[in-house]
Protein backbone atom coordinates (compact mmCIF):
# COMPACT_ATOMS: atom_id res chain seq x y z
CA UNK A 1 0.00 0.00 0.00
CA UNK A 2 1.21 3.59 -0.52
CA UNK A 3 -0.71 6.59 0.57
CA UNK A 4 -4.62 5.99 0.08
CA UNK A 5 -3.82 2.97 -2.78
CA UNK A 6 -3.61 -0.42 -2.12
CA UNK A 7 -2.66 -2.82 -4.74
CA UNK A 8 -0.79 -6.46 -5.69
CA UNK A 9 2.18 -6.04 -8.02
CA UNK A 10 2.99 -9.50 -10.14
CA UNK A 11 5.07 -10.43 -13.37
CA UNK A 12 4.89 -13.40 -15.40
CA UNK A 13 7.41 -14.64 -18.49
CA UNK A 14 4.71 -12.93 -21.28
CA UNK A 15 3.69 -9.85 -19.91
CA UNK A 16 6.25 -8.66 -17.59
CA UNK A 17 4.68 -6.57 -14.93
CA UNK A 18 1.12 -6.64 -13.69
CA UNK A 19 -0.86 -5.02 -11.47
CA UNK A 20 -3.42 -6.61 -9.49
CA UNK A 21 -6.37 -6.04 -7.40
CA UNK A 22 -5.85 -1.86 -7.78
CA UNK A 23 -7.92 -0.42 -4.50
CA UNK A 24 -8.63 3.27 -3.43
CA UNK A 25 -9.19 4.34 0.26
CA UNK A 26 -12.56 7.05 -0.06
CA UNK A 27 -14.95 7.78 2.61
CA UNK A 28 -13.94 5.50 4.86
CA UNK A 29 -14.04 2.34 2.59
CA UNK A 30 -11.17 0.63 0.23
CA UNK A 31 -13.29 1.43 -3.76
CA UNK A 32 -11.95 -0.94 -6.47
CA UNK A 33 -10.14 0.73 -9.39
CA UNK A 34 -8.69 -1.94 -11.49
CA UNK A 35 -9.12 -5.98 -11.13
CA UNK A 36 -5.67 -6.37 -13.14
CA UNK A 37 -3.52 -4.62 -15.69
CA UNK A 38 -0.95 -5.57 -17.73
CA UNK A 39 0.55 -4.97 -21.03
CA UNK A 40 -1.80 -6.88 -24.07
CA UNK A 41 0.55 -6.20 -26.57
CA UNK A 42 3.69 -3.42 -28.35
CA UNK A 43 3.61 -3.05 -31.22
CA UNK A 44 7.24 -1.70 -32.65
CA UNK A 45 8.37 -0.37 -36.07
CA UNK A 46 11.45 -2.02 -36.29
CA UNK A 47 13.96 -1.18 -39.71
CA UNK A 48 13.17 -0.01 -42.56
CA UNK A 49 10.43 2.70 -42.72
CA UNK A 50 9.76 2.39 -46.03
CA UNK A 51 6.04 1.55 -47.87
CA UNK A 52 7.67 -2.25 -49.08
CA UNK A 53 8.79 -2.91 -44.79
CA UNK A 54 5.36 -1.93 -43.52
CA UNK A 55 3.37 -5.49 -43.43
CA UNK A 56 6.19 -6.78 -41.25
CA UNK A 57 5.47 -6.07 -38.19
CA UNK A 58 6.99 -7.51 -34.71
CA UNK A 59 4.58 -7.92 -31.35
CA UNK A 60 7.51 -8.16 -28.75
CA UNK A 61 4.83 -9.06 -25.82
CA UNK A 62 3.20 -11.96 -27.17
CA UNK A 63 5.62 -13.30 -29.64
CA UNK A 64 9.07 -12.69 -27.41
CA UNK A 65 7.48 -12.83 -24.08
CA UNK A 66 8.70 -9.54 -22.44
CA UNK A 67 8.87 -10.66 -19.31
CA UNK A 68 11.16 -12.98 -20.21
CA UNK A 69 13.38 -10.39 -21.39
CA UNK A 70 13.58 -8.61 -18.32
CA UNK A 71 17.25 -8.17 -16.80
CA UNK A 72 18.48 -6.72 -13.52
CA UNK A 73 17.82 -2.86 -12.83
CA UNK A 74 21.35 -1.24 -11.42
CA UNK A 75 21.07 0.25 -7.85
CA UNK A 76 21.37 4.00 -8.03
CA UNK A 77 21.34 4.32 -11.93
CA UNK A 78 18.23 2.86 -13.34
CA UNK A 79 15.60 4.09 -10.88
CA UNK A 80 16.36 7.81 -9.14
CA UNK A 81 14.57 9.16 -5.37
CA UNK A 82 12.93 6.75 -2.91
CA UNK A 83 13.41 3.61 -4.40
CA UNK A 84 12.28 -0.01 -3.08
CA UNK A 85 13.09 -2.94 -5.62
CA UNK A 86 11.52 -6.24 -5.90
CA UNK A 87 12.89 -9.79 -7.18
CA UNK A 88 11.21 -12.00 -9.45
CA UNK A 89 10.81 -15.62 -10.42
CA UNK A 90 10.46 -16.10 -14.10
CA UNK A 91 10.96 -19.79 -15.74
CA UNK A 92 12.83 -20.86 -18.77
CA UNK A 93 11.92 -22.76 -22.08
CA UNK A 94 13.02 -25.99 -19.84
CA UNK A 95 10.85 -24.68 -16.99
CA UNK A 96 13.81 -24.10 -14.58
CA UNK A 97 13.36 -21.63 -12.19
CA UNK A 98 15.23 -18.47 -12.66
CA UNK A 99 15.56 -15.73 -10.42
CA UNK A 100 15.72 -12.14 -11.74
CA UNK A 101 17.60 -9.40 -8.70
CA UNK A 102 16.18 -6.29 -8.77
CA UNK A 103 13.90 -6.06 -11.55
CA UNK A 104 11.09 -4.30 -10.58
CA UNK A 105 11.68 -0.58 -9.43
CA UNK A 106 8.92 0.99 -6.86
CA UNK A 107 10.13 4.70 -6.83
CA UNK A 108 8.87 8.22 -5.58
CA UNK A 109 10.83 11.40 -7.22
CA UNK A 110 9.66 14.86 -6.60
CA UNK A 111 10.67 16.42 -9.38
CA UNK A 112 8.29 20.14 -8.89
CA UNK A 113 5.22 21.09 -10.37
CA UNK A 114 4.39 19.49 -13.31
CA UNK A 115 2.54 22.14 -14.91
CA UNK A 116 2.03 25.52 -14.89
CA UNK A 117 0.31 28.19 -16.96
CA UNK A 118 0.43 32.12 -16.82
CA UNK A 119 -1.34 34.46 -18.48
Amino acid sequence: SWQKWRLRVGFNVREGLTLNMVEYFDQNRWRPILYRAAISEMWVPYGDGSPAHSYKNAFDVGEATVGLLTNSLVVGCDCLGEIRYLDVVVHNNEGQAILLKNAICIHEEDIGILWKHTE
